[in-house]
């Protein structure tokens, strides 16, 4: 059991750090604000794992549609002309 729960910190480290470098990017293209990235990272990884429990309890995958604009707000990113 403790393997496992150790194995998740490192696939949410690895998320964190990919969340970190997409952030880089993003401000690089002038997308969004440079700030503390790894902070936000950390922010956004947050808000998708709440996102996933509360599909997973309500058992509403509606959750994940309202995930999108949430995220654009925390990174204060223009959703116009996005994917």
């Amino acid at each position: 059991m403790v393997a496992s729960v150790s194995h998740m910190g490192n696939v949410g480290q690895r998320l964190c750090r990919y969340l970190e470098t997409a952030l880089r990017d993003a401000a690089r293209a002038g997308q969004i604000e440079r700030q503390d990235f790894q902070v936000m990272a950390r922010e956004l990884y947050r808000c998708i794992i709440g996102a996933l429990v509360e599909v997973k309890i309500e058992n509403n995958l509606e959750v994940i549609h309202q995930l999108k604009p949430a995220i654009w707000r925390v990174i204060g990113a223009n959703q116009k002309g996005s994917r």
